[in-house]
């Protein structure tokens, strides 16, 4: 699988790239208002998963005769039936469609990742993903110098902006002002979400090199904590300090059974797969107190109004939910915001965002699928104690982390192309499938 190979260097150097030609249409507006989640895109990483999706697909097919999939694969396939019956209660079909092929090709993404896994050098990755995220980091710290887009979109699609543009975002730096840093992504917080999770596998690749490259790296390493940073994102801020710490104790502890809790022998384990929902309760509870604890920015009151929001939109159809891509749609029946400008965002918290478009039945579903995919990770980890499998645990719940506050990972190109890649690192590779002999393929 040369090609495919190659293919997905391309596109992990590539993840940033924003490039796209946009169908704007009638149904892309919401009362006079053009709402991005509505606009059906073709975008240039597109095109590179599609290429690379079809040379995997080729390849394998034409040496595999009866497939075995294993169970992670037949919650996705009930994932995807559970959703598709939410577009009849969709009040737009059309965004309902155009989500529900986006999520098709992101699931063929992570089966594909899953197939090619083993045939992947990953210090090759690593140094590719470091590669572009020191890239995109130049580009931002540009941009917060300017205060302004440095090339503009036809620049592998930086976004337009301006310190003067209402909707870029802004904070105080020193008492003045600032434009906040994007890179190529829609918003800081993606950028600074991205550069957390990549710096995890800077910290693997710090294992593999040579002593006199280690001041090149470290010098890398904190430019690129010092652009996280400036992106004022808490929830990248978190991702980057739990996540570090977490792959530090992981590589220095884990031969030792400091977890007893998890045993290889359990099919299943309930602390994994009630621990996500607990969380996230636990984390919207927190964002519905900090304004009563005296934190009174607009983020935050935003955040809170979409959390209520979301709850009376789950109550109102609990169990199919209100169809994919279709939240903001129905946001203005059900927004409880005091602030005169509707704020036109699905919900910050992915898992809350899945039950509401999806149901009941279809979040419970995804819960055990994310968790069966930890524990077995977590359990690869402990029986092979290979440092690559602890850097994509740890990028797994930097995910988990960064996901109880906002939903990038779910609904934008960059971040479902990161979430669904990881996913795929995660599972067992050459377990998802067995031969035409019938021998599992390890």
């Amino acid at each position: 699988m040369k090609l495919a190979r190659v293919l997905f260097y391309t596109l992990i150097f590539s993840f940033p790239i924003n490039w796209g030609y946009h169908f704007i249409t009638n149904g892309s507006y919401l009362h006079g208002v053009l709402v991005d989640y509505s606009i059906p895109t073709i975008r240039f990483t597109d095109v590179l998963i599609l290429m690379f999706i079809f040379s995997v697909f080729k390849k394998t097919f034409r040496s595999i005769k009866v497939f075995h999939f294993r169970k992670e694969f037949y919650l996705l396939v009930l994932f995807i039936i559970l959703s598709f019956i939410g577009a009849f209660n969709s009040l737009s079909v059309t965004s309902f469609l155009i989500f529900y092929l986006k999520l098709i090709e992101m699931l063929l993404f992570f089966i594909a990742v899953s197939l090619i896994k083993a045939e992947l050098d990953f210090s090759l990755v690593a140094k590719i993903l470091i590669l572009s995220a020191f890239l995109v980091s130049i580009l931002g710290l540009f941009q917060f110098i300017f205060q302004k887009s440095v090339f503009g979109y036809y620049f592998y699609g930086e976004p337009l902006l301006a310190i003067n543009i209402p909707q870029v975002a802004k904070a105080v730096f020193f008492g003045r002002q600032k434009m906040l840093p994007y890179g190529l992504f829609p918003h800081p917080n993606i950028l600074g979400g991205y550069l957390s999770i990549v710096f995890i596998w800077m910290m693997y690749f710090f294992t593999k090199i040579k002593k006199n490259v280690v001041p090149v790296l470290v010098s890398v390493g904190g430019f690129i904590i010092f652009i996280l940073i400036l992106t004022r994102s808490i929830s990248a801020l978190l991702s980057l300090i739990l996540g570090g710490t977490l792959f530090y104790f992981l590589k220095r502890y884990i031969k030792v059974d400091v977890i007893r809790w998890l045993s290889p022998k359990r099919e299943v384990n309930a602390d994994f797969i009630l621990g996500i929902p607990v969380i996230t309760v636990l984390a919207g509870g927190l964002i519905c107190l900090l304004p009563k604890l005296g934190v009174n920015a607009i983020s935050v009151s935003r955040r809170v109004d979409l959390l209520l929001s979301a709850k009376d939109m789950f109550l109102n159809s609990p169990i199919f939910g209100v169809g994919l891509n279709n939240f903001i749609i129905n946001l203005l029946n059900f927004m409880k915001s005091s602030d005169p400008v509707y704020f036109l965002q699905p919900v910050h918290n992915l898992f809350v965002l899945i039950a509401v478009e999806g149901g009941i039945f279809a979040i419970l579903i995804f819960l055990i699928f994310y968790s069966l995919i930890l524990k077995n990770l977590f359990i690869k980890i402990k029986v092979h104690m290979k440092i690559i499998d602890i850097v994509i645990f740890v990028n797994l719940i930097q995910i988990l982390i960064i996901s109880m506050l906002d939903h990038y990972f779910w609904t934008i190109q960059q971040g479902q192309m990161l979430f669904w890649m990881t996913l795929g690192l995660a599972s067992v590779a050459n377990n998802l499938y067995k031969d035409s002999t019938g021998k599992r393929s390890d």
